[in-house]
């Protein structure tokens, strides 16, 4: 991270700050003996601010079966958590503004999608039963990309040309901010949403939100929600939904294990509630679509997705076809051998540059499994090796990933026609997953907890360097190039290898 740049924009006289009766709401609730009445009154000394809150309450997005008529009568009825969200979304809204008429900032499209986003995450909560705080949820999808903004104002010079190069592909934003600038808008946005005091588990949403497998486990739930609200806002946004659909079921399934029928009720439901709270925020949403339109195109182009790569590249059947006839199994975990794996690599580097898809691969190495073998025996190793092999299967096998054991405390995962982004978050949220969970391994006959971790080392071989990756052999080179940076650098850490340095 450039911290020089950092401190340059973080000390731009034009960044948005926290409008006064923000920051005092902030003070006060944070006192939990506040006076109501009191907060209530600060609050109503804005007329503009208090209709707007009002206009909310009262609308389905809070679903009240009275009419409120007062501040005061609100925090009664909701509590201080909803209350105080709203002062701080139209607050923050009201202080960031919509921007100059031909700015190549597009305000609008930022406000759409934090609004989209911000209900999306408190219906996910509210739907999902999710534990954590919905009205923070909705605050936090609002302020995601003020990091944005933050750079736009502080180096317009250096932003611009950024922002048009993206056309607005958040993705491809970050690694042009990252490549140009080496700070990215999550870090600038969470670094200023602590600079205006927000509260910490705001300021850690923002600065994971496009990354959320990465979060701390206390904020993750949080994070994800506004990854998910930024898929439903694709969703409800683009001229071809499937793609984003199925994340969005995919990944609602195996964060939060939400079915898609009630994936559909919250996207139906985000629809009807951004229509109407669009016009209290003064955000135009442009033309929109009645989301059960949406869901149907969607749901057929992916039937149709589905048939086609049935016939074209179906990578697990095709990967069996590779091993069977042969004792190509390791009999301890069930996975390949690296003598099948090896044909598997081949083919899938073959299969990558012919469909033009990205091929992954990834090898896996438990840290301790020598320090176990040592002072544990080898059962309890061998129970190690086992559930580690369980979970990369739950992890990978979802994308049609190959796995394999490489060596005798490591393990080989190829993955293809998964985009690179997402096989990474999937190692590092694997990586994290397995130090939790073998806190809880006890193996006999001792009943201390075993504690293990993994480096893992990957490559991911992409269109714009399918000339780097000319042979097969290159990605286990790239890989096991990787895998030594993990290792070296103390383990516990995922490194991926990207054409000539370890990202």
């Amino acid at each position: 991270m450039d911290t020089a740049l950092l401190e340059e924009v973080l000390a731009c006289p034009s960044l948005p700050s926290l409008p006064a009766v923000a920051a005092r709401v902030l003070e006060m609730t944070q006192n939990p003996d506040v006076s109501l009445t009191e907060l209530a009154q600060l609050i109503q000394n804005d007329q503009g601010l208090t209709a707007k809150i009002l206009r909310t309450v009262n609308s389905s997005f809070y679903g009240l079966t009275t009419k409120c008529g007062s501040i005061q009568k609100a925090l009664v009825l909701l509590g201080l958590s909803p209350v105080k969200s709203l002062v701080l979304g139209f607050s923050l809204v009201e202080s960031v503004g919509k921007g100059e008429k031909g700015s190549i900032f597009d305000y609008q499209s930022h406000w759409r999608r934090g609004l989209y986003s911000g209900v999306a995450a408190k219906l996910l909560f509210e739907v999902g039963e999710i534990d954590g705080d919905r009205d923070e949820a909705f605050v936090a999808g609002l302020l995601q990309d003020i990091g944005s903004v933050a750079l736009f104002r502080a180096l317009p010079e250096k932003y611009s040309p950024l922002l048009k190069d993206a056309e607005g592909n958040h993705a491809r934003l970050l690694k042009l901010e990252l490549e140009q600038l080496e700070i990215q808008h999550p870090d600038v946005g969470s670094l200023l949403a602590s600079r205006w005091k927000l509260p910490e588990e705001l300021a850690m949403a923002v600065r994971y939100h496009e990354r959320p497998s990465a979060a701390p486990v206390e904020w993750a739930n949080l994070a994800k929600a506004v990854a998910l609200g930024n898929i439903a806002t694709e969703i409800l946004t683009v001229e071809n939904p499937a793609p984003a659909t199925k994340r969005f079921y995919d990944r609602l399934q195996s964060w939060f294990r939400i079915e898609p029928a009630r994936a559909d009720v919250i996207l139906t439901e985000l629809q009807r509630t951004v229509k109407e709270l669009a016009s209290i925020f003064s955000i135009s949403l442009g033309e929109t679509t009645d989301p059960e339109v949406i869901l149907e195109k969607a749901r057929k182009q992916i039937a149709e997705l589905a048939t086609t790569e049935a016939t074209k590249t179906d990578a697990r059947v095709e990967f069996a076809g590779l091993v069977i006839g042969a004792d190509r199994l390791d009999p301890l975990t069930g996975l390949m051998t690296k003598s099948a794996f090896e044909s598997v690599i081949q083919h899938s580097h073959k299969t990558a540059i012919d469909n033009d898809e990205c091929a992954s691969l990834l090898l896996v190495h438990i840290d301790q499994y020598a320090t176990i073998m040592k002072e544990r025996g080898i059962d309890a190793a061998d129970e190690v090796l086992v559930s580690t092999a369980a979970m990369l299967r739950r992890h990978f096998e979802t994308f049609g990933g190959a796995l394999c054991r490489w060596a005798s405390d490591t393990f080989g995962v190829i993955v293809v026609g998964v985009p690179s982004n997402d096989v990474q978050a999937t190692a590092k949220e694997f990586c994290k997953e397995l130090s939790r969970a073998s806190l809880h391994w006890k193996i006999a006959p001792s009943d201390d907890p075993i504690r293990a971790t993994v480096s893992i080392g990957g490559v991911n071989m992409e269109s714009d360097s399918f000339s780097i990756f000319k042979a097969p052999e290159t990605l286990r080179i790239a890989a096991l190039k990787a895998i030594h940076n993990s290792r070296t650098e103390g383990g516990n850490r995922v490194r991926f290898y990207s054409g000539k340095k370890a990202a």
